[in-house]
């Protein structure tokens, strides 16, 4: 379960900084 968790809360971070970049990277497009 432990490491369930760890393996959830990495993707979860992996998905907001692809987030993020795609967000810096539309603004500096637009």
């Amino acid at each position: 379960a432990n490491a369930y968790h760890a393996v959830q809360a990495a993707q979860i971070g992996a998905q907001a900084l692809i987030s993020r970049e795609r967000g810096a990277a539309r603004s500096a497009c637009a």
